[in-house]
């Protein structure tokens, strides 16, 4: 059995948290509440409280799930952390549609000097 690479495995848990994330922006009233609730007054720090299968029943999550964050800051910018490593990006939030694009910064590669 293969194992998945970490970066990977690093964005499909920052596509989960996204997908969390913007299931519970809405109150019930179907609207997204203020951008402030997204970074609160500086920052905010996000953790997965359950997940749910695409057809509503709860999925167990791992340890290393349960130990996920992901920070959004008033500047735009969000820092995810896991027990894998970190990513770091932008985020943009569409409050009308309901979503939020996060965009990792990619690190530059390292240069071998002679």
């Amino acid at each position: 059995m293969k194992t998945l690479p970490t970066s990977f495995r690093l964005l499909a848990s920052l596509m989960m948290l996204t997908v969390l994330f913007l299931s519970a922006c809405g109150s019930k009233e179907g609207k997204v509440e203020g951008v402030n609730m997204l970074y609160g007054t500086e920052s905010k720090v996000w953790k997965t409280d359950k997940e749910l299968s695409a057809g509503g029943d709860k999925v167990k999550q791992t340890d290393t799930q349960e130990d996920e964050r992901i920070t959004f800051f008033a500047n735009g910018q969000y820092n995810m952390t896991s027990p894998a490593g970190a990513v770091n990006g932008k985020y943009t939030f569409d409050q009308p549609g309901k979503k939020i694009t996060l965009t990792p910064t990619v690190p530059l590669p390292a240069t071998a000097s002679t």
